[in-house]
């Protein structure tokens, strides 16, 4: 039998142009798959490989149009940080453009439709791809495009529900210092919330969360709002972020902005791990750390994902202690609030779940019926399916193993629903039992999978 050796799949970034009038000055920056069997390191940019790879992908998206254009960029998508492989793609890329003000450009009466192409230069391509692997959202601020050039601005409009979000919100912090939203997924909490911080004067907003990956939501959000004269702040490997660029100090710094400008204001966006280590919440720990955070007369505090990570003994405390600022108000954000919610009255809450969102997408089909339902695009439960597929995909083991941990979560939250619809008498006995077994079965395939690649992998 004849022997093969391992190949595997990688993603590439490609950027090309097209010299037709039509697409003068600007860029088309997409994405193709290569498969290697060698290591990954010895694809460099636009080497033979990558572009080879590049020009099979563009020629089978633009081949049947006839189109002639001209290969500007290639580079492979994965980087090594703190001894890991991390893997992204083309729209890790447009985030970085968007943020940094170079958006997408809209045709129009084309018979080809054109997607992904941005008014910029190569080497702005390669600027966007290196702040993708430095985990920066936006481009330095040398290069960002001015305000004035900014053609196309995004327009918000909350649907009803969020709109009485907010309005609820305001009108309890007339009186009361928090709320709670129970919103389901995809509700648009971050967006919501930051509606609320543009329509009440808060100058000084901090965002705890126990998951600080949604650091980059939270600015991506905080971009399209167009806060007027508000910053986005956070931490980075011991460096302090304002707008995405990197200043030395810490929130001193910020005051020395505020005491020359007092209509500065900003949103500090910190992870509740970090702060639960301070010595002033944690007198067990060795760290004399985020002090300025503790000493910062904060006017609204958001905590992202409330029921992870308040319900310690630590997590209480970080609240506690920021909320010794009477002034201060608090908004929690949670899809499944149900350990913290004794801690709320009924009119602190807001609720909007799965069978309110479906009830209002058919009440805007029929009171609608020629306009475009907002409803249809919000996502259903078939991220399981989705993550398991995307692995196939997986750059290392490490990025394989990522994929298959977020599907066994999802699972394990299926799992959870299944049993509060059982409970609840919503489906049988029968119902449950038939999908609760399927259920159970690949989160066992998926722990067993999971734990083989860690073993492994350690060897």
């Amino acid at each position: 039998m004849a022997k093969h050796k391992p190949t595997y799949d990688y993603t590439l970034i490609y950027a090309f142009s097209i010299d037709d009038g039509r697409h003068d000055n600007m860029l088309k920056v997409g994405k193709a798959t290569i498969n290697y069997f060698k290591k990954w390191q010895d694809l460099t940019p636009d080497c033979e490989l990558l572009i080879k790879a590049a020009k099979a992908r563009i020629t089978q998206e633009t081949g049947t149009a006839a189109i002639e254009y001209k290969l500007e960029y290639t580079e492979l998508a994965i980087y090594e940080a703190d001894g890991e492989e991390f893997g992204f793609d083309d729209h890790d890329v447009h985030d970085v453009l968007e943020n940094s003000g170079y958006h997408a450009v809209e045709f129009a009466n084309l018979e080809y439709n054109p997607k992904e192409w941005y008014p910029v230069t190569t080497e702005l391509v390669i600027k966007a791809i290196n702040a993708v692997k430095h985990n920066q959202s936006l481009l330095e601020r040398k290069d960002w495009k001015t305000a004035s050039a900014r053609e196309k601005k995004t327009e918000i409009v909350l649907r009803e529900e969020q709109k009485l979000a907010v309005t609820k919100t305001l009108t309890q912090f007339l009186h009361g210092s928090k709320m709670l939203w129970d919103a389901k997924m995809r509700f648009g909490k971050t967006l919501c919330a930051l509606e609320v911080v543009k329509r009440k004067p808060f100058n000084r907003v901090l965002i705890l969360t126990h998951r600080p990956a949604v650091r980059d939501g939270w600015f991506k959000d905080f971009n399209l709002l167009q806060l007027p004269g508000f910053h986005y702040v956070t931490r980075v490997k011991n460096k302090l972020l304002v707008d995405g660029q990197k200043i030395a100090g810490g929130l001193e710094v910020l005051k020395q902005y505020t005491e020359h400008d007092p209509d500065y204001k900003y949103i500090y966006f910190a992870s509740i791990q970090d702060i639960r280590g301070s010595k002033t919440v944690n007198k067990k720990s060795k760290f004399d750390k985020n002090n300025e955070l503790f000493k910062e007369k904060w006017d609204l505090l958001i905590i992202d994902e409330a029921h992870e990570g308040i319900r310690t003994e630590h997590g209480k405390a970080v609240v506690a202690e920021f909320q010794k600022n009477k002034q201060m108000k608090s908004l929690y954000l949670s899809g499944t609030p149900y350990n913290i919610l004794k801690l709320f009255k009924e009119k602190e809450i807001y609720r909007w779940d799965y069978n309110m969102e479906q009830d209002a997408k058919e009440r805007w089909t029929k009171e609608h019926p020629d306009e475009k339902n907002p409803y249809e695009g919000l996502a259903r439960v078939t991220s399981i399916g989705a993550n398991i597929a995307e692995s196939t995909y997986a750059q290392s083991t490490p990025d394989y193993i990522s994929k298959l941990s977020i599907s066994l979560k999802e699972a394990s939250e299926t799992q959870y629903w299944l049993d509060l619809l059982q409970e609840s008498n919503y489906i049988t006995t029968e119902q449950y039992e038939s999908i609760s077994n399927d259920v159970k079965t690949i989160i066992g395939t998926l722990v067993n999978i999971i734990n083989k690649l860690k073993q492994k992998n350690n060897q």
